[in-house]
């Protein structure tokens, strides 16, 4: 998931964040939309090498995903609910 580029001032790169959807939740979006997810933050540690540290990533363990714009919808202003 990456911040959208409307809220990014100038210079700057967006913020991203890892979202692990499973089940029912995933495969329902494309690239490109606009949604909300909620869920849980929660954590994953990346298994580290020799003579290296041990790293985290931020994850957010989606329970909901609710559609807000996509680009390949015809009515610009569908707000529907994929998953609840």
């Amino acid at each position: 998931m990456q911040e959208q580029f409307k809220h990014i001032t100038a210079g700057r790169l967006p913020q991203s964040l890892v979202v692990l959807a499973e089940g029912a939740v995933r495969n329902n979006w494309r690239p490109g939309d606009d949604i909300v997810v909620s869920g849980l933050l929660d954590y994953r540690y990346k298994k580290p090498g020799p003579d290296q540290k041990m790293q985290m990533q931020l994850v957010i363990v989606a329970n909901t995903i609710h559609l807000l714009k996509s680009p390949f919808s015809r009515d610009i202003n569908d707000r529907e609910s994929i998953v609840e």
